[in-house]
């Protein structure tokens, strides 16, 4: 706990969560929203500002969501940018991501194509290949992977 910046040790908080008095830690605020292991190693943490980084970290997670669903990149830029600025390591390394590979990024929400059914397609082969391995030959497999109605 002490790592984590808290005076305390990992005894008391057991001794706390046990008794079920949470009355002693009650009106203390949660100044760290989260702290990954990448962040950690790198000795950075996020999220001290307690509330308001929640609630820029949500306002950001909306506004990503609505330009996801209105299909519409045109705010994505501006929200990357937002999103650098925040200082929260999740959210800058998210948008820096998106930021790398943008041209991918805007064709996958403004065009309608997918390739859902392709992959579906190859996990269901690899699905079977898996399933029959060292079984049998190539008949089986052509048996198991053509429609039942198909001539060959």
């Amino acid at each position: 706990m002490h790592r984590l910046g808290m005076p305390v040790s990992d005894d008391t908080i057991l001794r706390q969560l046990k008794r079920g008095n949470p009355a002693s830690i009650q009106n203390d605020t949660i100044r760290v929203l989260g702290i990954d292991d990448w962040s950690w190693r790198h000795s950075s943490r996020y999220g001290t500002q307690g509330s308001r980084a929640f609630a820029i970290m949500r306002g950001l997670a909306m506004r990503f969501n609505g330009i996801l669903r209105g299909r519409s990149s045109q705010a994505l830029d501006e929200w990357i940018d937002d999103a650098v600025d925040t200082e929260l390591t999740a959210i800058m390394r998210f948008a820096s991501v998106l930021r790398r590979d943008i041209h991918a990024v805007k064709n996958a929400i403004e065009l309608p194509w997918s390739n859902g059914q392709a992959e579906g397609q190859i996990n269901r082969l690899k699905m079977l290949k898996r399933a029959m391995y060292g079984r049998a030959g190539p008949e089986l497999m052509r048996a198991r992977m053509l429609p039942l109605n198909h001539r060959t």
